[in-house]
Parts: C-alpha cells; sequence; structure tokens
C-alpha cells in the first residue's frame, strides 16, 4: 500500500492544511487530538478518515476523505484552506464554538456529500452551493446567527436531508420555474421566513417537513408529488400565521399510510375536512376552526377552537381533546379503545 507521506508534495499539503485549522481553532485544547501534528501520516491522525484510490499505475494510495470534529471543543474560525484538499466527501464541525463566516472558498468542494456545521456561532448561512451533486446532507441547526434568505443555490441542488432551524434565515421562498431537484427531509423551523411555502421543493418521497415557529400565511400544493404508498410523513405547521384551512386540503385527501401532521397556534378558520383515514396523528389545536369532518384516525388535538359538534365518525380511535370549543348536543359514543377523551 503507497501513502501520500512524508516529504511528498501532497502529505505535505495536506499536513499545512491541517495544521492551519488545528492553530485556528485552538487544537491544544480540543477534547481529542490524537496523532495531530506528530510525524505520522495525515491518514492516521484521529477524527481523519482517508479512502483508497487506485493511482495511474494500478498502485493503490489513501486520500483525505473525512474529517469529523463535531462536539471537540473546536474554539475559533474555520480556515479557507481548507478547499484545497478536494477530495472531502464529508465535513463535520458541528457542536462547538466556532465564529465568523463560513470561508466562500469551500464552495469549490463540489464532492461533498455531507456538511455539519450545527450548533456553534456563524454569521450568515454560506450561499456557495453550485454544483454540488452529490450532497446528501446539510445540517446548520442553531449554528447561524446573522440574517439572511435561504440560499438560493440550493434550489438547483440535489440534497437527500437539509435542516436549517433556528439559523436567522428571513424572506421568502422563491424556487425557480425549472426547479429539478428536491428535497426528502426539510427542517426550518425557528426562522423568520414567511409568505408561501411552495410544496413544489419536496420530493414524491420525502418523510419530514418542518416549518414550526415562522411566519407563513399561505401553503402553496402546486405540482405537490405525494406517493401513494408512502408511510410515516411528519408535516409541522405549527406556530405561523397560516389562515385558512383549505390549504391543507390537499395534504389531508393525499392517499398512503401517513404520520402526523401538526399546525397548531395559526390562524386557520373553516371546517376541517379529512377524507383519507390513515393518518396516525393531526393537532390543529389553538386556531379558530368552526367544524369538522374527520374519518377515523388515532389521535386528534382541536382543543382551542370554535368547534361546535361532534358526529361519529368524527372520534379518534385512542386519544381526544376537544377542550375549550363551543360544544353543544350530545357527544357521541366513544369508541372502545380510547385511551384519553376531552372536552
Amino acid at each position: 500500500l503507497g501513502r501520500f507521506q512524508g516529504d511528498t508534495a501532497q502529505e505535505a499539503m495536506q499536513r499545512s492544511v491541517l495544521s492551519d485549522l488545528y492553530y485556528a481553532t485552538d487544537g491544544p485544547n480540543w477534547e481529542t487530538k490524537d496523532g495531530w501534528l506528530s510525524e505520522n501520516p495525515t491518514c492516521d491522525w484521529q477524527h481523519v478518515r482517508c479512502a483508497l484510490i487506485v493511482g495511474t499505475d494500478e498502485e493503490l494510495f489513501e486520500e483525505l476523505d473525512s474529517l469529523s470534529l463535531n462536539d471537540n471543543n473546536l474554539q475559533g474560525t474555520l480556515v479557507s484552506s481548507l478547499a484545497n484538499i478536494t477530495t472531502w466527501s464529508e465535513l463535520k464541525f458541528g457542536g462547538n464554538a466556532l465564529f465568523g463566516e463560513v470561508p466562500e472558498e469551500l464552495g469549490a468542494l463540489t464532492e461533498l456529500s455531507s456538511l455539519i456545521l450545527r450548533d456553534n456561532k456563524f454569521g450568515t448561512i454560506p450561499n456557495f452551493f453550485t454544483g454540488w451533486k452529490r450532497l446528501s446532507e446539510l445540517d446548520f441547526a442553531n449554528g447561524f446567527y446573522q440574517s439572511a434568505p435561504y440560499p438560493n443555490t440550493l434550489y438547483l441542488t440535489g440534497v437527500d436531508k437539509i435542516d436549517f432551524s433556528n439559523c436567522s434565515l428571513v424572506g421568502e421562498l422563491v424556487p425557480p420555474p425549472d426547479l429539478v431537484t428536491f428535497v426528502d427531509s426539510l427542517d426550518l423551523s425557528r426562522n423568520g421566513l414567511s409568505g408561501t411555502f411552495p410544496m413544489r421543493m419536496m420530493g414524491s418521497s420525502f418523510s419530514n417537513l418542518i416549518l414550526r415557529g415562522n411566519n407563513f400565511t399561505d401553503l402553496s400544493t402546486k405540482d405537490l408529488r405525494l406517493q401513494s404508498q408512502l408511510k410515516g410523513f411528519y408535516f409541522d405547521f405549527g406556530e405561523n400565521e397560516f389562515y385558512n384551512i383549505n390549504q391543507f386540503h390537499d395534504i389531508f385527501a393525499a392517499q398512503g399510510n401517513f404520520g402526523s401532521l401538526r399546525a397548531d397556534h395559526n390562524r386557520l378558520t373553516g371546517s376541517i375536512i379529512i377524507e383519507n383515514p390513515t393518518w396516525t396523528l393531526i393537532d390543529l389545536s389553538y386556531n379558530g376552526l368552526q367544524g369538522m369532518i374527520v374519518p377515523v384516525i388515532s389521535e386528534l388535538y382541536v382543543q382551542h377552537n370554535n368547534i361546535q359538534n361532534l358526529c361519529e365518525t368524527c372520534l379518534p380511535t385512542t386519544i381526544f381533546d376537544g377542550s375549550h370549543n363551543a360544544m353543544i348536543g350530545t357527544i357521541p359514543t366513544m369508541p372502545s379503545r380510547m385511551a384519553e377523551f376531552s372536552l
């Protein structure tokens, strides 16, 4: 097995880059750092992973592939020289005390599949994702503290999972008409986003969409792609400014075996009409709803609305909370498996 090591140019460059990072992030006080700055090849330094490649003469070599420094007490700034190592597939710096701006030079790392910057103190969220075709995960949750719009270069970038919760995002989401790549799991909770959320951003096999704690007012279900056999969806639209329950009817009517939908603490009015009986949990509490037509589901929360009547088919099978409404008339027969019932 051959290695880029010793006094070769490649090993020298890699050693220089990692040394830059070490000193820029208070390396002596890292939680763990076995082998760093030693004479050992950089592939042997703790938190560094290398991948085997085949050289031009079919000799095997190792190249730097992954750097995982999550939760390791890094304090300081990321260095632009990280981009000099073009073979990275994963960079993980979550759970540290990094600050300043993420170097724009990292935008050249188009082979990255995972970039983890969660739980830090960076400035504005970067917008350098043009050409990133291997990306599968971006986790920036709680990592950015200066207001910025959603990165528009992500609209045309294939990515499976995005967590931008509590990242100081503001403004509206405006994907281009030629949007061709979609997200499977998206968490934009606890930001300052507003306007209409375009469901066409989501792929046909998506599993999670979390928008809680923003200022969204509308939900565009145009080109909504929900496959009939999907299971375990999780929608969370709570604590926004949604005002019309009709915005959700395309989702309620979708076929499949779905999980949970939460739209509590909005300004929803009108009547709940849910045609698909395969939802596990629906939470529409703390709104201004007046009525409901709901088939049998497992859990239903509609407390603190203006609902007046219940029907036999409106009760879920296990948990129902309809307290703090304007109920009148006869209480229907409760299902035999009902575990909790509140009016």
